[in-house]
């Protein structure tokens, strides 16, 4: 078979869908998942290493949207207890 040849029924051979419908998470529950993440990052640099087995599946994601953030050290830190830069940080990250 090559490509230009028809396909016989709906035209589709050996599609995979890249999420199933039971899998589709809800916008709410992906942001406050994402947030968790956030704040296990932000916990993992500055309070205490969070072992990887540990860790979100969301982890490494959230590690690379708070790069985007560039907050400094003690901002992260205040960033670690619930409040106005916790607020502010999400908010920066399209979180809130």
């Amino acid at each position: 078979m090559t490509l230009d040849e028809p396909v016989s029924g709906d035209g589709f051979r050996n599609v995979i869908p890249l999420t199933s419908a039971d899998k589709v998470v809800p916008f709410e529950d992906r942001q406050e998942s994402m947030q968790e993440a956030v704040l296990q990052v932000v916990s993992d640099l500055v309070i205490r290493r969070v072992p990887a087995q540990e860790r979100s599946p969301l982890f490494d994601a959230a590690k690379d949207l708070l790069e985007q953030a560039g907050r400094s050290l003690p901002e992260l830190i205040e960033a670690a207890e619930p409040g106005p830069e916790r607020e502010a940080l999400f908010h920066d990250l399209g979180l809130k």
